[in-house]
């Protein structure tokens, strides 16, 4: 299989779901402009500014956007290929203030990001990596967007995007409920938000990208991004002898305990006796680990900045590497591809097909 035809098939996994999603959301390009709002709460919105323009939170945006301008590209990039506002970019900064040392910028919990095809292990959390979050933070969005929808009647159309942006705070069952208070009536909501220490949701979102664009951009990160994606056995057997358990069951066949359990439908591992004959999941022909995936390709920096979603023990190579994305430096994509990976995925056309069908499953694509 040529080299092309590979990178095609490896990239089609993460542009599969944005790719539909863009096709389907053609009115979410733009964000309604801050005119909208009611000139009390256009008092507020200007309150904020001032804070993040001059006033005490000045130092705090700014710190936090010249951890952000570096990937600022990418993630506005990411949106724009799920047919969303490339502002929502700013999520990241709003939530956290782009603070690296809790390594979930955009504040997914975890069960949205499993859901929205998150890896979130102890080896690895992609919600740490903010490209990869972005993606599934796009997809949370749009679908809360589509939420909003059968909430009631939209008074006026320029207010969709800003309950989307307060379903992502407070959680889109708590916004729907509080549509339904006001009627629909975001601009009612936001004056009759008096807290102006706490804010409002909007006010900071609009604030911030406000003051932000005074700010001077550092350098882009760049990088190329690399799926790895092993050829996976057959599901075998294999019957419990004495002084097993599924957690030595696991550790031996290199699964997790969950999947071990899920995929033999037991509620209640006490209920295991020896001699029961259990499924063993799918497991990898063969895995690598990420050291030896630079030291391949002639890699000698420290890459752990690109892949902030790896534990130390993957780093480090003391654990291998489980399928995930990894973030490369320019340039070596090819090599990757051409050199490396036919020794990785022995058929990767069907590995991609798998991978999307997983995925496809997930979003209800």
């Amino acid at each position: 299989m040529g080299i092309e035809r590979q990178k095609n098939l490896i990239e089609s996994k993460e542009k599969t779901a944005l790719k539909n999603l863009r096709e389907e959301v053609e009115k979410r390009s733009t964000l309604p402009e801050t005119m909208f709002f009611r000139q009390s709460s256009q008092e507020k919105l200007e309150n904020w500014q001032e804070r993040f323009t001059a006033g005490s939170l000045n130092l705090g945006l700014r710190q936090g956007y010249e951890r952000f301008s570096p990937y600022k590209p990418a993630i506005e990039a990411v949106f724009r290929e799920a047919g969303l506002p490339e502002e929502l970019a700013y999520l990241g900064l709003v939530e956290s203030y782009w603070n690296q040392d809790t390594q979930n910028t955009f504040e997914l919990f975890r069960e949205n990001a499993l859901y929205y095809g998150l890896t979130v292990t102890d080896q690895v959390d992609e919600r740490k990596n903010p490209i990869l979050a972005a993606r599934a933070v796009a997809l949370y969005l749009a679908d809360v967007y589509n939420q909003t929808f059968s909430w009631g009647e939209m008074p006026r159309e320029e207010y969709r995007w800003g309950w989307t942006i307060l379903a992502y705070n407070m959680a889109p069952k708590t916004a729907q409920a509080k549509f339904q208070e006001y009627e629909g009536d975001l601009e009612k909501l936001l004056a009759e938000t008096d807290n102006i220490e706490s804010g409002p949701y909007l006010f900071k979102f609009y604030g911030m990208i406000s003051a932000a664009s005074e700010f001077e951009n550092q350098p882009p990160l760049e990088f190329e991004s690399i799926e790895i994606i092993y050829p996976e056995k057959k599901p075998t057997e294999h019957t419990i002898q004495p002084g097993e358990n599924p957690t030595k069951l696991a550790k031996n066949y290199g699964c997790t305990v969950t999947n071990l359990l899920a995929i033999n439908n037991i509620a209640d591992p006490a209920r295991i006796q020896i001699g029961d004959t259990l499924l063993i999941p799918k497991q990898p022909n063969y895995i690598i680990s990420y050291p030896d995936i630079l030291g391949s390709l002639g890699i000698t920096e420290d890459l752990a900045e690109l892949n902030p979603h790896l534990s130390p023990e993957i780093l480090s190579g003391e654990e291998n590497l489980p399928e995930t994305t990894i973030f490369l430096p320019p340039g070596y994509k090819e090599k990757f591809y051409g050199d490396f990976h036919d020794a990785l995925a022995e058929n990767p056309e069907e590995e991609i097909e798998r991978r999307e069908e997983r995925l496809n499953e997930v979003l209800k694509i």
